[in-house]
């Protein structure tokens, strides 16, 4: 909006922008009456959106527009007399120039006396016919031309002005106003000035419809807990307390915000008009007790990496889901889920904790034993063990051919250890016989001499060949007994009757007393026939023809037997 410029009878040119004001009083005033020496301050000449308004400001001193007293603001328009106390001023209003005169007392307010008769009257009173005729002609004419003008302001305000030139003219609520530019304006307490710059053309009528924007509210925000942030709209504009906040009239959401406490959310109406407005918010809080324990006590509780503290513990916790840590030395760490419900007071289950499994390395000498521990089978040497602490454990270390070991250990949680056990061979005596007696004797690979002699073997399976020059080579695997002599009687058979004759050999017991006896090949029938009774559909008779001697045990397995060779084993029922 452009400034106005002020011009005084001294011819000081002031200039002063919107919402800048002008004083009009004694001295050290803009505007000054005269004869007025105090420093007073009467009234002031306001620029409103580049109009001039004339805003008086004590009672005490009538200020005058056009012989009417005014107490609010006025508008001044040109041409207007202006009186404030004794001292007049004329106004004149050009464009963006607004000259203040003064003029002396009651000149204006006058009539003239009547002017002494004189010769020519005549001629005057045509003159006055002439001019009169004129002015109902321009009357006539400015009705014609002139256009109906309605102003619609809502509010009603307190302040209206319709200005341009030509002078619109007005008739009860109405305006006849000429083709041109006018400036509309209006005030109301409460709300924003109203200016607009309209062209009206020639019309049989114009509406001009204006809606006056309430000015905006202060709004101040306390909260409990103080602090806390406030959001309009989503944009934030402060924190707890606000004081006075400018917010325009109308609907707003506004939440307030805490940490640890829960989000309140609310629709402001805020009424405006300048006018103060307080909200007074409590938050809830979003957290709740949260009561831990442990065995044994003095775990560190840990949350997301920060240590809440030792068990046994209370903590408040906000609402959600959780995961905590109990983390103690020698004990392996736990976790626990919670779901914290707000002001809900929550004591967990006592968190039993489990002590940190023992680590132990096993090897034996020689490597590959098997290793059970309490009597479950672990694996072979070099074996890595977990075991539970502050207890003992048996430890058993098997290796065919080689005497059991048991050992105990103890060891505490968390505790690394190693240890190497030496197995002792376990021997067993085998007397072998042979046919021919000279014939030659190789245990696993290696000669040992004639055939026929005592033998003290490892009691683990061993491989024993026989052979002589004109005889066919014989091989038995056996596995002899600690504590139990074995007897092996062996024939050859000649190389001219093996085609004919396979080897025979009487009955053999292995290593762990199994008595097995040599079958020799032959041809049977197997099956069943369709009118044998309990036949299956599935059953055939058919011939079976066996081309190899071998040995059969002539007992069955027993699971202690079958346990000795997996000893993880378990029949069931």
């Amino acid at each position: 909006m452009n400034p106005l410029t002020l011009i005084t009878d001294e011819g000081q040119k002031i200039q002063f922008a919107e919402s800048e004001q002008i004083a009009v009083g004694g001295a050290g005033a803009e505007i000054r009456l005269p004869g007025d020496t105090s420093r007073n301050e009467y009234a002031y000449i306001e620029n409103r959106q580049g109009h001039a308004w004339l805003v008086p400001l004590t009672p005490t001193i009538l200020v005058h527009i056009n012989g009417t007293a005014v107490k609010q603001a006025t508008p001044l328009r040109d041409g207007d007399e202006m009186r404030i106390g004794d001292a007049m001023f004329l106004v004149n209003v050009e464009d963006d120039t607004l000259r203040v005169s003064q003029s002396e007392p009651g000149r204006m307010a006058e009539a003239p006396k009547p002017a002494a008769p004189r010769p020519g009257r005549l001629r005057v009173l045509k003159l006055f016919l002439f001019l009169t005729f004129l002015l109902l002609v321009a009357v006539v004419l400015f009705v014609f031309f002139a256009t109906p003008v309605s102003l619609v302001i809502t509010p009603v305000p307190e302040q209206v002005a319709f200005q341009g030139f030509p002078p619109p003219v007005r008739v009860q609520d109405r305006y006849l106003a000429l083709p041109g530019r006018y400036e509309v304006r209006a005030s109301k307490q409460g709300y924003e000035s109203l200016g607009d710059s309209v062209s009206i053309e020639r019309s049989d009528f114009v509406e001009l419809e204006y809606a006056m924007k309430k000015l905006p509210g202060r709004v101040s925000v306390h909260s409990q807990p103080a602090g806390a942030r406030v959001h309009l709209g989503g944009e934030p504009i402060g924190t707890t307390p606000l004081l006075q906040r400018k917010i325009a009239a109308g609907k707003h959401e506004v939440t307030v915000s805490a940490d640890r406490y829960k989000t309140a959310e609310l629709m402001l109406e805020v009424e405006g008009m300048d006018r103060d407005q307080v909200i007074r918010v409590e938050l809830a809080p979003d957290w709740a007790p949260v009561t831990l324990r442990s065995q044994p006590a003095g775990a560190h509780v840990v949350l997301g990496g920060e240590q809440l503290g030792v068990t046994p513990l209370t903590v408040d916790l906000l609402s959600g889901e959780h995961v905590l840590s109990l983390e103690l030395d020698r004990y392996q760490q736990e976790t626990v889920a919670v779901t914290v419900v707000a002001g809900e007071a929550l004591a967990l289950p006592v968190v039993v904790l489990t002590p940190t499994p023992a680590q132990l390395t096993v090897n034996s000498k020689p490597h590959d034993a098997t290793v059970t521990v309490d009597g479950v089978y672990r694996g072979s040497t070099p074996v890595d063990l977990v075991l539970t602490p502050d207890q003992p454990h048996v430890l058993l270390l098997t290796k065919p051919g080689h005497i059991q070991k048991e050992h105990t250990i103890k060891m505490e949680a968390g505790e690394e250890g190693a240890i190497s056990l030496e197995l002792e061979a376990e021997f067993g005596v085998v007397f072998i016989t042979s046919d021919p007696i000279d014939a030659s004797l190789y245990v696993d690979g290696e000669p040992r001499g004639q055939a026929s002699q005592r033998l003290r073997l490892t009691t683990r399976p061993h491989t024993l060949e026989f052979q002589k020059s004109g005889y066919k080579t014989h091989r038995i695997t056996l596995t002899p007994r600690a504590g139990v002599s074995k007897e092996l009687s062996v024939s050859l058979i000649p190389e001219s009757a093996a085609a004919e004759s396979p080897t025979r050999a009487g009955s053999v017991r292995t290593g762990e007393g199994q008595e097995m006896k040599l079958l020799m090949p032959a041809q049977f029938t197997m099956g069943a026939s369709r009118r044998e009774q309990g036949r299956r559909a599935n059953e055939n008779l058919r011939r079976i023809e066996l081309t190899r001697p071998y040995y059969l045990g002539v007992k069955e397995v027993t699971n202690a037997e079958f346990r000795r060779f997996k000893p993880g084993h378990r029949s069931g029922s």
